[in-house]
């Protein structure tokens, strides 16, 4: 009997020799692994060789500690495999978070569904990048096809759509600003000036002129 770490690696593990040492390899079982590599090795020539420290560490990263806490209730691996849990492993974190796991090139899908966060991270991108009203995401049409299957699936409503829109231009425009890195200055003479990053002045207005 495994323990339910093991659910999220593919059930036979490689024994390979590395360096002349003899370990297991054990593949995660994510469609698209988020650690650096897919592959955890266990040594098997140390005290520690039936340690599962290395496997909840990767599988924490990769599905979320949320759904690794989920399957360590469960009594076996095999459990986990057929509860569903690896199918709704979530991820945890603020939508500022989410955003910094967004990529680009090639286009790619979850094999999980998305948690209340990353739902609201991706309404929230939707229509920002292709300037759609906030009003669609209560349109009846894309309800349907978002909850066609999955009636429980969570969609934010567009009054939250909205607010977390108004909060992620809040902290964007923050972010600019501390890039810009712009201050105004004033003295007897000039009413203020704008200093830029590279010292260049704009806008001098004397104190004499409305």
């Amino acid at each position: 009997m495994k323990a339910p770490v093991y659910a999220f690696f593919k059930s036979d593990p490689v024994f390979q020799h590395i360096d002349g040492r003899p370990c297991h390899v054990f593949t995660c079982a994510a469609a698209h692994c988020r650690n650096p590599t897919n592959t955890v090795r266990r040594y098997l020539d140390t005290k520690d060789s039936n340690s599962t420290s290395g496997l909840r560490k990767h599988a924490k990263k990769c599905w979320g500690p949320e759904a690794l806490k989920a399957a360590q209730t469960a009594a076996d691996a095999n459990t986990v495999r057929s509860s569903g849990i690896l199918a709704s492993g979530s991820f945890s974190g603020a939508i500022d978070k989410i955003f910094e796991r967004f990529g680009k090139g090639r286009v790619t899908y979850s094999h999980r569904a998305h948690t209340k966060v990353e739902s609201r991270a991706e309404c929230v991108r939707w229509v920002a990048e292709s300037l759609r009203p906030v009003g669609v995401i209560g349109d009846r049409g894309f309800l349907c096809i978002a909850k066609t299957g999955r009636p429980d699936h969570y969609i934010p409503s567009p009054s939250t759509v909205s607010r977390d829109l108004k909060n992620s231009f809040v902290k964007c425009r923050t972010r600019i600003a501390k890039y810009l890195q712009v201050r105004v200055c004033s003295n007897e003479d000039y009413r203020g000036e704008v200093v830029g990053a590279k010292g260049l002045r704009v806008g001098r207005r004397r104190m004499g002129n409305n």
